[in-house]
């Protein structure tokens, strides 16, 4: 199952850490993470704006089966954002890394 990461990006500086220990948990439980982190390789933190950067977030959330919010989401603009994206399109929602299901 793809899995995507929510949480708070802007205005936090550990943002790498949480969402890379996220993905790996994920992948130890045998899923696809979809990391929004990543899309700073291809879309310049510098040059683009908060609208477009959500605008493809939401486009890789739309691909996945389930959403893992981590702690303190409700802090993030973006991730309320995505919360009511993924309830409106009916993906599984996770927010804790005990609820995440093994794949095997």
């Amino acid at each position: 199952m793809k899995i995507y990461i929510s949480g708070a990006i802007t205005g936090t500086t550990d943002y790498k850490e949480r969402f890379g220990d996220a993905a790996k948990k994920i992948r130890e439980n045998g899923h696809e993470a979809i990391n929004p982190v990543d899309l700073h390789a291809i879309l310049n933190p510098e040059t683009t704006t908060h609208g477009q950067y959500m605008s493809a977030a939401l486009g890789l959330l739309y691909a996945c089966e389930a959403v893992y919010f981590l702690p303190g989401w409700q802090l993030s603009k973006g991730a309320m954002k995505e919360r009511h994206a993924a309830r409106n399109g009916g993906l599984l929602i996770f927010d804790s890394a005990e609820d995440l299901p093994r794949s095997y």
